[in-house]
């Protein structure tokens, strides 16, 4: 699978997968995930989506309900199924409340982010400014970082609150001008400023 070789992957796993009960406890999440993992891979987005969804999400062994969560709301982002991805997202996000572990410092980052994303587009602006907000502080430096004070700026914009979003917008025009939101951070720093 790790070869780009998914093709071949699956031929191993889909029978190691139907006869799972058989295999060592530990091994079963691996090799779902695997399966999963090969079909996004080969764009079988269904079967892909049906695979993340029959990972047992309860399971922490080696981290694979972890990495499962992550990337089945990111399908459903994909397929523009916002409040599926929020649900799952917000489960990753309380899942890893707490935990400090550095293996799980970008798996964090990027579940924190992409459920702000996902309020953004459901429309939720507080929940989504505040979630992003603490993405802003926690990963300045990631890079998402530009995107998240865009997405940011334009939350806080909706709910009226101008200044602080002219501050995310300012930063990004700053620092980002090589982003791919900078263009449209200029349109919503003059809508802001036009307001004020």
């Amino acid at each position: 699978a790790r070869q780009e070789r998914y093709a071949e992957a699956l031929e191993v796993l889909d029978p190691a997968a139907k006869g799972s009960r058989k295999l060592p406890e530990g091994l079963r999440p691996a090799i779902a995930y695997e399966r999963a993992w090969c079909l996004r891979r080969l764009d079988r987005k269904d079967e892909a989506i049906q695979a993340y969804k029959a990972i047992d999400l309860s399971d922490a062994g080696g981290g694979y309900n972890l990495h499962a969560m992550l990337e089945l709301g990111e399908m459903d982002m994909e397929a523009n199924r916002f409040a599926e991805a929020a649900v799952t997202l917000r489960k990753l996000k309380e899942t890893l409340e707490g935990r400090s572990e550095s293996e799980f410092a970008e798996l964090k980052a990027n579940g924190l982010y992409r459920l702000g994303i996902c309020e953004h587009q459901l429309e939720h602006f507080a929940d989504s400014t505040q979630l992003l907000e603490s993405f802003i502080v926690d990963h300045a430096d990631h890079a998402l970082a530009a995107s998240a004070r865009f997405y940011c700026g334009d939350g806080l914009s909706k709910l009226g609150r101008h200044e602080p979003a002219i501050r995310h917008f300012t930063a990004i025009v700053k620092d980002g001008k090589s982003d791919p939101v900078f263009p449209p951070t200029l349109l919503r720093l003059g809508d802001s400023l036009s307001v004020l």
